[in-house]
């Protein structure tokens, strides 16, 4: 995969294009409207997230085939779009109108091209590595920032064209120049250029039976369903049947779609009842400028430090800071105290936003599931539960009382911190990666130290704070002698009942044969328990990120980890490591 910094330019000052639009279009909803009523912007916003629904459930599910493999018609419908509206916002603000005919239609082109843009870099950016799309996305958020806070700092007719040309810099940049990276879909190109892949068919020296047969097995099992199911689409019944199997297989990404309308209500609803319409428009530039620094900290950190880098990360960002805003708003009632909550509430959402576009893009790479059908389902959750978020806080703002509106905010954060924690609380909630279920199905870590001692026919080094694994682990003879039990990768001493022979794909041959490798460097440079689990992922060929995410460890303990492996085995690189294990073959 070719890095960011060497190859992807283009993708970077695209995407960044694509992020600095859509933050000035969403501020362009309140700057300058907010001399008006307050219903005047709510209902701005819900035009351009309105839209944005209606657009991302008809090109994720209606036009992804038409689309998907010409270029030129997706720069048309999205440059028509995105630049149409961007100019008729434009001249209805230059001609002071709050809103009119002009910024109606153009608020609603502008969700259209919202949701043309990000399905498109959506599909683009799930063909990076787990390092490379966090990696660009921190760097465009960024960049994205600085250009949103110079386009508002701009007026008259020359924001309006800068934004024309931000907006036509990003259709662009996402409809060409893909490369060779758009001829694999995200999912077979996984398939085919995996480490895994490419030591199990060297090992196998060429034989059929490993090759092109064994790699079908990581086709979803929803495939095969699809095709008997085809059959009985004449019937009634076995519509019904493909519809619950469809709803099953994807019953991961419909609960996320679910949570994230949630999480999006919320976000509308506190943005309603913390900037009234006595608020001007110079005064939010302030707060809203400031929640791009406050995000850009918070999110180098959550990479660096969290061990869940997922959709649950979203909401453990989230909740805390919506309840802190509403806080803020019904404690204090005074300007000050709003332009606070409006500064609160915003981090919250762009960050929620940059965190959902990242587990998205990872989720979408390792699971092989459409992006035009996760990115799709997730920009119809935000645009919907915007809309309904406006209208309820219009009339919650319109007829009660400061002392009812605070209870009903308290109600609305613990509502739906009840539905995260009761579908958080299922053990497949969390989309799975490629080798180890994430979550509540991630084994723990067991103790091994005495019983490899005992297996190794020695005892355990004394003083050691951790001890080595062992070479053999319990479940290898079991496994040997067919008694269904499989070994999970990463993990070689806890074992889960397989329920017959064990799976003799090409991903499970690949795992055994770099956990033998880690083992034998655990053996001759005494390293730990998890270190050798670190050092099988290195062998692989495995990034920083995707390590983190496997073992369900900080990215700073990786780095941590790594550095002691190095310098145990006295090499400088992931490379001499990799070239250390097969010397000692």
């Amino acid at each position: 995969m070719r890095s960011v910094a060497a190859s992807s330019g283009w993708w970077v000052a695209g995407f960044s294009a694509c992020m600095a639009w859509s933050y000035h279009t969403l501020f362009l909803s309140a700057l300058g409207i907010a001399r008006d009523p307050l219903w005047c912007d709510a209902w701005v916003w819900g035009f351009v997230e309105g839209s944005q629904a209606v657009a991302a459930l008809a090109c994720g599910f209606v036009l992804a085939r038409a689309v998907r493999n010409r270029p030129g018609l997706r720069l048309a419908l999205c440059g028509m779009t995105a630049v149409t509206g961007s100019v008729l916002i434009g001249v209805g603000h230059l001609e002071g109108a709050g809103l009119s005919s002009v910024t109606a239609v153009g608020e609603a082109l502008c969700g259209i091209g919202l949701a043309l843009l990000f399905l498109i870099w959506g599909r683009r950016l799930s063909l990076l590595d787990e390092a490379d799309a966090e990696l660009l996305m921190l760097v465009s958020f960024g960049l994205g920032a600085l250009g949103c806070v110079g386009l508002l700092m701009a007026s008259g007719p020359l924001r309006v064209v800068l934004s024309a040309v931000l907006a036509a810099l990003a259709c662009w940049l996402g409809c060409f120049g893909e490369g060779r990276a758009r001829a694999v879909p995200p999912v077979a190109r996984n398939e085919r250029s995996t480490p895994e892949a490419r030591a199990v068919a060297g090992c196998a020296g060429g034989a059929g039976g490993v090759g092109a047969g064994g790699m079908r097995t990581a086709v979803p099992a929803g495939c095969v369903a699809d095709a008997g199911g085809a059959a009985l689409s004449a019937s009634a019944a076995g519509g019904v049947a493909l519809v619950t199997a469809a709803i099953r297989r994807r019953s991961h990404e419909l609960s996320v779609f679910l949570l994230c309308f949630l999480i999006w209500f919320l976000f509308a609803f506190f943005r309603i009842l913390a900037a009234p319409s006595l608020v001007a428009g110079d005064v939010l530039m302030a707060p809203f400028s400031l929640a791009f620094i406050l995000v850009g900290a918070g999110l180098a950190l959550c990479l660096m430090y969290s061990r869940y880098t997922n959709f649950t990360l979203v909401f453990r960002w989230a909740l805390p800071l919506v309840t802190c805003a509403c806080g803020v708003v019904f404690a204090t009632g005074a300007r000050n105290g709003h332009v606070l909550a409006y500064l609160i509430n915003f981090v919250a959402l762009f960050g929620a936003q940059a965190i959902c576009l990242i587990a998205a893009v990872k989720h979408a790479r390792r699971t092989g599931v459409s992006s035009f059908f996760l990115f799709g389902g997730l920009l119809a959750a935000q645009g919907s539960a915007v809309v309904c978020g406006t209208v309820v806080g219009l009339r919650l703002f319109a007829v009660a009382e400061p002392v009812q509106m605070a209870g009903v905010s308290l109600l609305a954060v613990g509502a739906v911190t009840l539905a995260v924690m009761m579908m958080g609380f299922g053990p497949r909630w969390v989309p799975n990666g490629g080798a180890t279920a994430m979550g509540a199905a991630a084994p723990p870590a067991p103790a091994v130290g005495a019983e490899c001692a005992a297996a190794a026919g020695s005892e355990p080094a004394a003083g050691a704070s951790e001890p080595p694994m062992c070479a053999e682990p319990p479940c290898a003879k079991a496994e040997a002698a067919g008694s269904g039990v499989a070994c999970r990768f990463g993990n070689p001493a806890a074992c889960v009942n397989a329920g017959g022979d064990c799976d003799r794909n090409v991903q499970d041959q690949a795992e055994r044969l770099f956990m033998s490798e880690a083992l034998q460097l655990s053996r001759r440079f005494a390293l730990t328990q998890r270190e050798t689990q670190v050092a099988a992922l290195l062998l692989a060929g495995r990034n920083r990120p995707y390590i983190r995410d496997e073992l369900v460890i900080s990215l700073h303990t990786v780095h941590a980890h790594a550095r002691s492996i190095f310098a145990k085995c006295q090499v400088h690189s992931q490379q001499e490591l990799i070239d250390l294990a097969r010397s000692t073959d």
